[in-house]
């Protein structure tokens, strides 16, 4: 009886450690299953397979629930939101929304930095391209706004750009959008041009009908010159014919013409003085206009100099004193700082930047004598009038326009002392001072309210002082709904 207990026991034994032995098999199959699971999704999410990898990473998810490993299954609901993001992003994509695609894919490649084995490299080749895209979309954007306003041929060389960038992305839906601009475009130029031939055909029918042949013939052979250039044939026979009418007729009232010589060449002389009187008037208020133009300059720099500036402290906000009460050309509720200033303004900060600060008198002066504003300050300031100014205080000035379309805004401020950008938004037009502070890794923007908008969002305006404090310029630019572009980035 004895030794059959023992025999029972020692068989108990043998099954419980069987037992043991066989579910620690079992967990570490799984284990491994798991592991499995979610080094296939990783390598399908790299490979574009999407739909594979989801089902990868849904299968290692459930085993990591099953063995209760929380590690594993934050690591497998990560790897799932990064997938989950590339498809919705990819489908947004496919829809045309690239802003809306861009926001999925920088959620994914917020989600693949938790995943060690992801290399997520392939999600900012992805956001690249659908930068890309949205790059287009903008440059469509801003053609159409020049075609608005008449610029034919800023908008024709915008819109081919457009057409080229969307060949080079294959994008045939944009290539086609931008082709039909650009044809669109080309035939507005071309209507253009005929109500410009329209004009010299009339002015030649009038120089006709008054027996001024030479006139009218020079007229019909302007008109003649682009009928052909836009390749109107039966225009181009139409002014033919109205040219060889007018010789003849010349031809035929040559004798006539010289008999009537002394009366032309009075008449001729008379118009001279006539033309010349013109001039001479026309002289006398350019000359009256300059010296107004000089009596509201000195005017406004003897105001301007009476108010007080600290030359320190940057301006931050152009609709409070002292700013407001810098005046800038003569037209009365136009020339206040509150009204005009950012562009004097964003002089003004940029040279206490470089520690050479300067009155707002004198850089308003320099504007107003050198041809710097904007019908007479209502429109502000000209971009050149600001890189002028620099460059005559003695600075190695650079000067791009459209910068966004030929550099790194960012890298090009970081490797200045300073730099003032020039974009237009939903309003107006607006420069601003941007000065890179490389130990906190910000850029810190004067005179902008969307910026200090920006740095509370980011929780950056604790940082600077004065001024809002960003991540990125290039950032701001494109994820700020009211501006539409940037055309102008000076840097010193």
């Amino acid at each position: 009886m004895k030794k059959f207990r023992v025999v029972a026991i020692a068989s108990v034994c043998v099954v419980f450690i069987t037992v043991g032995l066989v579910y620690l098999w079992h967990m570490q199959r799984l284990r491994n299953d798991m592991e499995t699971h979610l080094a296939q999704a990783i390598a399908h999410v790299e490979s574009g397979q999407n739909e594979s990898a989801l089902y990868e990473a849904f299968e290692a998810r459930e085993i990591a629930l099953r063995l209760a490993d929380e590690h594993y299954v934050a690591l497998a609901g990560d790897l799932t939101a990064v997938i989950e993001s590339i498809v919705e992003g990819s489908e947004h994509f496919e829809l045309g929304n690239f802003h809306a695609a861009r926001n999925e894919f920088i959620l994914a490649q917020n989600f693949a930095g938790n995943i060690e084995d992801l290399d997520s490299g392939f999600i900012g080749e992805i956001i690249d391209i659908n930068d890309q895209f949205i790059y287009f979309e903008e440059m469509v954007a801003y053609g159409e706004m020049l075609l608005g306003h008449g610029d034919y041929d800023d908008a024709l060389l915008i819109f081919e750009n457009a057409k080229n960038l969307a060949d080079a992305l294959a994008f045939d839906e944009g290539a086609t959008v931008a082709q039909e601009l650009v044809e669109d475009t080309e035939q507005r130029i071309i209507q253009a041009k005929r109500v410009i031939a329209l004009e010299y055909e009339a002015r030649g029918e009038f120089y006709y009908e008054n027996k001024l042949f030479q006139y009218a013939r020079d007229s019909y052979q302007s008109a003649l010159e682009i009928y052909r250039e836009i390749g109107d044939s039966e225009a181009i026979l139409r002014v033919f014919a109205a040219i060889s009418t007018t010789v003849q007729s010349h031809l035929a009232h040559i004798e006539e013409q010289l008999r009537l010589e002394n009366e032309q060449l009075e008449a001729e002389r008379l118009e001279a003085e006539r033309i010349e009187a013109e001039l001479a008037e026309e002289t006398a208020e350019e000359e009256q206009a300059e010296q107004q133009s000089q009596v509201s300059a000195d005017a406004n720099y003897m105001h301007n100099r009476s108010i007080y500036f600290d030359l320190e402290t940057p301006i931050d906000n152009q609709r409070l004193p002292p700013a407001t009460l810098i005046q800038m050309g003569s037209r009365p509720g136009m020339n206040e700082g509150w009204y005009n200033g950012c562009g004097w303004i964003a002089a003004y900060n940029a040279l206490i930047a470089l520690g050479e600060p300067v009155h707002p008198a004198a850089i308003v002066y320099h504007f107003e004598t050198n041809r710097g504003t904007v019908l007479d300050g209502v429109l502000g300031t000209f971009p050149h009038a600001i890189e002028r100014f620099l460059r005559d205080s003695g600075f190695d000035v650079s000067h791009t326009l459209f910068p966004r379309g030929s550099l790194n805004i960012d890298e090009e401020i970081r490797s200045s002392r300073v730099a003032i950008l020039a974009y237009t938004h939903t309003s107006a037009a607006h420069f601003i001072t941007i000065v890179y502070e490389p130990n906190e890794s910000v850029f810190v923007v004067f005179n902008d309210s969307l910026a200090r908008r920006r740095s509370a969002a980011l929780r950056l305006d604790g940082i600077s002082e004065v001024g809002a404090t960003i991540d990125s310029v290039n950032a701001f630019l494109r994820e700020t709904s009211e501006i539409l572009f940037s055309f102008s980035l000076i840097t010193v």
